[in-house]
């Protein structure tokens, strides 16, 4: 466990260290959330304390930059950690504690620190195995991620396939909540046309939730009309075969296994 010390006098004109990889970790506030923290600060003071190690800034960068922008005092505490790894486990568990997010923000910012995640299981694993693999480590990193961002191993996979591969107009409305994870998901499984489709009826100011619904019934209504011209195809050819005198167990299969890709077109 870190030990904490708090420094209990308020600090003007020391300089704190801002680490850019550690700052990168932190997501940004938006335009509206940093002016009403400004505001705040004007007006109450700089309350909550800057946390620093080595004197480097792991939360609060905000907060300091306002301070320097004003000239206005702020309090520092400080917490010691073995390594940068432990200091970044640490730094995704305070965003995630402290921050008012849904599940695909949850899994945006654990993802940030999968590096870190997947060292500490790889360390974990050969201290009890000598000679882990690497398909093993990955899996229980994703599941150690997933369970820090509050969802399964499985949705972390998915929203990290819809970060990777959706166009940024479905991100967005992921990140907004405006569609779910597995909507967002299903998009990436989408032909290119499709989600290029699919993102510009969304910048054009559509509904994502609808606009995503309305592509997936098209290609399920295809899917039912390609499954049944593939039906009356098979029953041609099957009445065909009939009349010139064919084995009977053979047409049989030959419709049963039409009428199973019928049955799945239409589910």
């Amino acid at each position: 466990m870190p030990r904490l010390h708090d420094n209990i006098e308020a600090r003007l004109t020391r300089e704190l260290i801002i680490d850019p990889e550690f700052k990168e970790l932190i997501p940004p506030l938006t335009a509206k959330e940093y002016s009403g923290l400004e505001q705040s600060i004007i007006a109450e003071g700089c309350r909550e304390p800057i946390i620093t190690w080595n004197n480097i800034i792991i939360d609060g960068h905000n907060r300091y930059k306002i301070c320097k922008a004003h000239n206005l005092p702020y309090r520092t505490t400080s917490k010691e950690f073995a390594s940068r790894d432990e200091v970044k486990l640490w730094m995704l568990k305070n965003q995630l504690s402290r921050r008012n997010l849904n599940d695909f923000q949850r899994v945006e910012i654990a993802r940030k620190y999968e590096e870190a995640v997947k060292l500490r299981a790889e360390q974990r694993m050969l201290a009890g195995k000598s000679d882990p693999s690497v398909m093993l480590r990955e899996g229980r990193a994703t599941e150690e991620l997933g369970r820090m961002a509050g969802v399964s191993g499985s949705t972390y996979e998915h929203a990290t396939a819809v970060l990777d591969k959706a166009p940024t107009a479905v991100i967005e409305a992921a990140r907004k909540k405006e569609i779910s994870i597995n909507a967002a998901y299903e998009v990436t499984k989408m032909e290119p046309e499709k989600q290029q489709e699919i993102a510009e009826r969304i910048d054009s100011g559509e509904r994502a939730s609808k606009v995503i619904s309305d592509v997936r019934e098209c290609r399920k209504d295809r899917k039912v009309k390609n499954g049944l011209d593939y039906w009356n195809t098979v029953v041609k050819k099957a009445e065909k075969a009939v009349k010139d005198g064919r084995d009977i167990e053979a047409i049989i299969g030959l419709v049963s296994e039409a009428l199973k890709i019928l049955k799945k077109a239409r589910s």
